[in-house]
């Protein structure tokens, strides 16, 4: 297990799929979508999720709400 996947797991919450690098770890549970890294846990509720996008140099950029919440 991974230091990302292990901070993960202490949420409590099981993943229906999950991706983890050198970089951080990228989780979808069954209410959240799930960001791991090492300035933390980033969690938006996939019912606010209102568009995914490329950002800037290749990052996720995940907009919910009007905020957006970029991600390695």
């Amino acid at each position: 297990m991974g230091k990302y996947e292990a901070a993960f797991s202490r949420l409590g919450e099981e993943a229906l799929a999950k991706l983890e690098g050198p970089g951080g770890l990228l989780a979808v549970t069954q209410t959240h979508l799930v960001f791991v890294d090492e300035a933390g846990i980033r969690r938006l509720e996939l019912a606010r999720i209102r568009r995914v996008g490329k950002g800037e140099a290749g990052t996720l950029l995940v907009q919910g709400e009007g905020i957006p919440c970029p991600s390695p």
